[in-house]
């Protein structure tokens, strides 16, 4: 397998992406990350060595804290993809070097692992790379998989030719660590020895941030129940958006928070507000919310702390291609709405099977009939102000059952270091 992938499969995707780099941003950005990444900067030896892409640092910054509060000596060095995740990464105070992970070679992995010597390699939720595990292993360094899931449906587990590729991988592996027991029976098909399981680490993280918020340069306070439309696009914006009247007219606040902030996506999202008659406050511009009826949130960085806000959360991605992340709404007691395109998301299927005080957290909407119809009954539920604490204690209690991934990973780092 690895031969196929060395001389034949990654040559022709370097080729490729190489060839038409000056084409697409993204790519001259990804060659040009990779043009000298570690000068100027001082090495960490042995250091703790995690792979992230993208949004699943979000999965290991509890991992991050607890390595730091537990082994305070250790350096964690960080690799990313692309420079798409350098502004979180930034942000993670208990990092001690981010570089961009190597162009996956034999040659370029086995030279960053021979400079780097890092004790372990731990890899966020799915982002293996066949090179860069086969020569961690080869270098004898403990590989963990964690925050680990494997669907049913996915090729990796239904096809025969992906099982045995994946298979391959899996086989590099010291730990994998599951975030259910029937992920770990999945994974268990693939004859893997070593398999733990803990709920998912973003859980820890969504609630620390809650327990964490930061301060809002807009002072919320509404005299009316809000709903939140959190993350949307315009695909979201032109099925819901109609429903705003209906809503306002049902006694509620709205705040919208476009995913897209672009100069162009606001101007054509307030055209059609202004065309639908809909008054409405800017973030920016906006010291105090409080009886002005829509809020439109048009900077980024304060979604989740606006969840805590809100009894009902739309969440958005669902009408354009697949749904953003519904945690931080069902972390902050929401009743969570999401459109048609919702299978890419984990919790968002789960949690429709989950009935609290009665009620299904998240619920399925197809157009704005229906939205208006899930809100309607909602606003006769007895239970309301009895269903936010108990949805919020079932979140604190699957990140408190997250904390058994420290308890894993410091097992394997006192059977290694033994």
């Amino acid at each position: 397998m690895m031969l196929i992938y060395r001389y034949i499969f990654f040559p022709i995707f370097y080729l490729l992406t190489y060839t038409f780099r000056f084409a697409h941003p993204k790519l001259r950005a990804y060659f040009k990350l990779r043009k000298n990444p570690y000068k100027d900067i001082v090495i960490p030896k042995n250091a703790y060595w995690f792979h992230c892409s993208s949004g699943e640092i979000e999965y290991a910054k509890p991992i991050f804290r607890w390595l730091k509060e537990t082994h305070p000596s250790e350096k964690i060095v960080v690799t990313y993809f692309s420079n798409s995740s350098l502004n979180s990464i930034k942000k993670i105070a208990e990092i001690d070097i981010a570089v961009p992970l190597p162009i996956d070679t034999k040659g370029k992995m086995r030279d960053f692992i021979n400079l780097f010597q890092p004790k372990y390699l731990f890899v966020a939720r799915t982002d293996l790379w066949p090179e860069m595990l086969y020569q961690a292993h080869a270098a004898k360094i403990p590989c963990v998989l964690f925050a680990a899931t494997l669907s049913d449906t996915n090729i990796k587990y239904t096809n025969p030719l992906a099982r045995y590729l994946f298979q391959q991988l899996l086989s590099k592996l010291s730990l994998i660590i599951c975030v259910s027991v029937d992920d770990a029976s999945r994974f268990r098909s693939f004859q893997i020895k070593k398999l733990e399981v803990a709920t998912d680490t973003r859980y820890l993280q969504v609630v620390h941030r809650l327990q964490h918020k930061k301060a809002l340069p807009c002072q919320i306070k509404p005299t009316k129940p809000i709903i939140i439309f959190g993350s949307t696009w315009s695909k979201d914006e032109e099925k819901l958006l109609p429903a705003f009247l209906d809503l306002l007219t049902e006694g509620f606040q709205i705040i919208l928070v476009p995913h897209e902030v672009t100069k162009k996506h606001l101007s054509d999202l307030y055209e059609e507000m202004d065309y639908q008659c809909l008054t409405y406050a800017k973030w920016s511009k906006t010291s105090v919310w409080d009886n002005s009826e829509i809020l439109v949130v048009d900077q980024v960085g304060y979604l989740a702390e606006l969840y805590s806000y809100a009894e009902v959360a739309f969440i958005g991605g669902s009408f354009k291609r697949q749904v953003h992340s519904v945690m931080e709404a069902l972390a902050s007691g929401c009743l969570t709405l999401v459109g048609p395109k919702y299978k890419n998301n984990r919790e968002a299927i789960e949690f429709q099977e989950y009935w609290i005080d009665g009620i299904q957290p998240v619920q399925v909407i197809q157009d704005k009939k229906h939205l208006l119809a899930r809100v309607r009954k909602w606003k006769k539920e007895q239970n309301r102000k009895k269903f936010k604490a108990s949805l919020i204690s079932k979140v604190e209690n699957l990140a408190h059952d997250a904390e058994k991934t420290f308890t894993h990973i410091e097992r394997l780092i006192q059977s290694t270091d033994a």
